[in-house]
């Protein structure tokens, strides 16, 4: 009887202690957990960023496959399923305040991610910088954001996390949280074993 009191109260404190899980996956139009089939993926920029410097991105997109406890890769190459392309002020459709969107296809009702097309709004002044100015959005911070959604996570409630909405000028989230890590674990971790590579 006293182990099982024991336990018991060692199993609550441990739940009481354990902080909440910030991040979501999204979700297709019928509700399914968008993810992708596979753990290698491929991606591509169409036409040049801003400041002209693809280090950024691939710093971005290593900040995702980082992480021990995944399997995930993202490989550079023409004709990648995911596409990061900087859209012109004049041609942006979307809310202008957004330094950026991404266009998540998939089928529906399995939630299987099958192309991911990351837009850069042409009205922001975006930044490379070390430190970025007051006046520019990081494009670092962008970017690794918006692979987060094309990997299908939702936004976080865990407000230094890369996957937190909305970032302001000046600002920098370029390296991952514990919260975005936690969505790789368990979303593209090792323990999915039935994932092809």
């Amino acid at each position: 009887m006293r182990i099982c009191i024991r336990i018991w109260i060692c199993s609550a404190a441990l739940l009481i202690a354990a902080p909440a899980a910030g991040w979501e996956h999204q979700v297709s139009e019928r509700g399914a957990k968008l993810s992708w089939k596979t753990t290698q993926l491929t991606w591509r920029v169409d036409g040049t960023i801003p400041g002209g410097d693809d280090a950024v991105v691939d710093a971005a997109v290593h900040q995702w496959t980082r992480p021990g406890c995944s399997r995930l890769t993202l490989v550079r190459r023409a004709g990648g399923r995911i596409v990061i392309r900087h859209v012109p002020a004049e041609k942006w459709t979307r809310r202008r305040g957004l330094a950026a969107w991404t266009d998540v296809r998939s089928s529906g009702l399995r939630g299987r991610i099958l192309s991911v097309e990351i837009l850069l709004n042409g009205h922001h002044r975006f930044s490379t910088a070390p430190r970025t100015p007051p006046d520019t959005v990081d494009l670092a911070s962008t970017i690794t954001h918006e692979l987060g959604h094309a990997l299908g996570f939702a936004h976080s409630r865990v407000a230094d996390a890369v996957m937190h909405a909305g970032i302001r000028p000046g600002e920098q989230r370029r390296t991952l949280h514990t919260d975005d890590v936690a969505a790789v674990c368990a979303v593209y971790g090792v323990s999915r074993s039935r994932l092809p590579r």
